[in-house]
């Protein structure tokens, strides 16, 4: 491989036999997101001499032949490849098009020093805001890190994920990042942070929008965090500080939460007025209310679960793709999450409780996408074994009535949280316990601040020690995150609460329900 190279800026389609010499930035696998041992492709962005990137992409047929072959940071000579457009809304680099590996690709190392090692492209928090969030490409960015939260540990795919966020400050203003995942690096520093503020470089992250604000998260396996590095373009950034005014000598700032999260406890056994399922029918409130109820069955149980968009708003199939609604756009890209129609019997009456994703997800222990990839072999006619181990199982629920839920929900009720814990369910159930404002009266003193379970702060379960909190309910920038890939749903549309379905009650379900909630 001698002779003239192309520069990547002139890579379009039509022509395979581009010569190039690049230096690999970075290297990810891609993998569906409930199977995250199968690889389906590994994906890199190559970066020439002239600074422009391009993504390149090894697809499962050629993974062996070029598996362990392309080294992130070393530079290699490259000849021979398929060119394709650059789709999508987390495209990692600008280019217009990107490359494919065939059987006919070569590749040599070499040595090069006058290509970057990073090949970064920084944007100021200025620019970075003036995509209001609707940018399609992953950015890179470079500021001091001015203040950084707790950690916290959110519960997602049947698994605990670490979730941090850190303020960057450059001199156009402050932009924070959520990073989701295992990013000690950043941990460490924290802990040997000295007499000045960090330094961080963030490549590869998505631009969002949280609440209004223009933020920046992580990308699984694809977003690169380095701290105080020494390269060209640190030592630039660190030439402005002084200028700007920004003090690197300042202590470091911690990001508070918007609202502090009310103790499990409080929020299930003092904070709304409990009701049971005939009284919830027959009350006028709007309101949240407190419902002990057993489960009795997953309605129409064909229909636990829908494709939805990044917004998590179902997708309707239109052609080869989907349509959602919600953002008014056709969407490539889709997950599957919960939508459980629940009939509950509280010994008295029953209802229709509607549960969705993450509520789900702890009711039953495990992700809709693991669910789904158990039947994706051999879908049955009938999937109501999945649910029989929550059958007659007695939860609380905080549930929802506002004054049109007839019309709005189709005569049942949306499930805005729920509660597992048995000794919060045995001290709802005490009638000399403090209970929810119903009675409008104190039954017993207030109880001593000691015996309240406290706020953690955000920092999450401690690692090796169980949780009696099972309702941990977390809303960080989660904003979306790795999809899985799209289902078919093998269902038809949801069914309301029938008479016949109330009648499935009787008999020994029902003397069964109703020695679990006597």
């Amino acid at each position: 491989m001698t002779g003239v190279y192309d520069p990547v800026s002139s890579v379009f389609p039509g022509r395979q036999n581009w010569r190039l010499k690049v230096r690999v930035v970075r290297v990810w696998d891609m993998f569906p997101i409930d199977e995250p041992s199968r690889t389906f492709s590994v994906e890199m962005v190559l970066v020439d001499q002239m600074g422009t990137r391009i993504q390149a992409s090894i697809r499962k047929p050629m993974m062996r032949r070029f598996s362990g072959s392309v080294i992130e940071g070393e530079a290699y000579k490259m000849h021979y490849f398929g060119v394709v457009r650059n789709l999508g809304s987390y495209r990692s680099t600008k280019h217009e098009f990107k490359l494919v590996f065939h059987p006919r690709t070569r590749i040599m190392r070499c040595d090069v020093g006058n290509i970057s090692l990073h090949g970064l492209s920084p944007m100021n928090t200025q620019e970075i805001m003036s995509t209001n969030g609707r940018s399609d490409y992953l950015v890179d960015t470079i500021g001091v890190m001015t203040a950084v939260s707790a950690e916290k540990r959110s519960f997602r795919d049947g698994r605990m994920t670490r979730v941090m966020q850190m303020e960057l400050t450059d001199d156009k203003g402050k932009i924070q990042c959520a990073m989701f995942g295992n990013y000690d690096m950043v941990g460490d520093l924290l802990h040997g942070i000295g007499n000045e503020l960090p330094v961080v470089v963030v490549m590869f992250a998505k631009v969002k929008m949280y609440k209004g604000e223009v933020v920046l998260q992580n990308v699984l396996n694809t977003t690169k965090i380095l701290c105080n590095p020494n390269i060209p373009e640190v030592e630039t950034f660190r030439d402005g500080l002084t200028i700007h005014d920004i003090d690197i000598l300042a202590p470091m700032g911690v990001i508070q939460e918007d609202h502090q999260s009310i103790p499990l406890k409080e929020e299930f056994l003092a904070s709304h007025p409990r009701k049971t399922i005939k009284q919830l029918h027959n009350t006028e409130e709007d309101g949240l209310f407190i419902v002990l109820a057993s489960i009795v069955t997953v309605i129409g149980n064909a229909n636990w679960w829908y494709a939805a968009c990044k917004c998590h708003r179902a997708v309707t199939m239109d052609g080869d793709s989907y349509y959602c609604s919600a953002c008014g756009m056709h969407v490539q890209e889709v997950s599957s999450r919960f939508k459980l129609k629940l009939e509950v019997y509280d010994g008295e009456d029953t209802a229709a409780f509607v549960l969705f994703d993450s509520d789900s997800e702890m009711l039953l222990g495990r992700s809709c996408a693991a669910m789904l990839s158990d039947l994706k072999d051999n879908p049955p006619d009938d999937v109501s074994y999945l649910f029989d181990d929550i059958a007659g199982k007695e939860v609380l629920f905080k549930v929802e009535k506002p004054s049109d839920y007839a019309f709005k929900f189709d005569d049942s009720f949306r499930v805005k949280k729920i509660c597992c814990d048995t000794s919060v369910i045995n001290e709802f159930k005490d009638e000399n316990a403090v209970v929810t404002p119903d009675a409008r009266v104190l039954r017993v003193p207030f109880p001593n601040l000691d015996d309240i379970p406290q706020d953690d702060g955000g920092r999450g379960a401690i690692p090796g020690e169980e949780s009696k909190d099972t309702c941990v309910e977390l809303n960080p920038v989660s904003l979306d995150e790795v999809v899985s890939p799209s289902a078919k749903c093998y269902g038809t549309n949801e069914s309301g609460t029938s008479n016949a379905a109330k009648e499935r009650v009787k008999g020994k379900k029902k003397l069964k329900l109703k020695e679990a909630v006597v």
